[in-house]
């Protein structure tokens, strides 16, 4: 998971974010709210999702998402992925 520079984020109250929150000095400035049962399955499907590209991306190139995400898009934009 990405660095947490201050902002506002949408993200699950798991026990590594409330780690990676304290250890930023930032779990005071933390408000965390509740999710109605009925949007539970589409929040855990977009934390898992972000999961999962980001272990991905790290396997597969060995390096941060960003990176992967611009090797991926030159690599489609590619002449040679175009005319297959």
């Amino acid at each position: 998971m990405m660095d947490l520079p201050p902002g506002l984020y949408d993200l699950l109250h798991t026990t590594e974010l409330r780690k990676r929150i304290e250890k930023a000095g930032l779990l005071d400035r933390a408000i965390w709210g509740n999710i109605e049962i009925e949007e539970l399955p589409n929040k855990l499907a977009i934390l898992l999702s972000r999961e999962i590209s980001s272990y991905i991306s790290q396997i597969i190139t060995g390096k941060d998402e960003g990176t992967w995400q611009n090797a991926l898009t030159q690599a489609l934009q590619s002449p040679q992925v175009l005319l297959s």
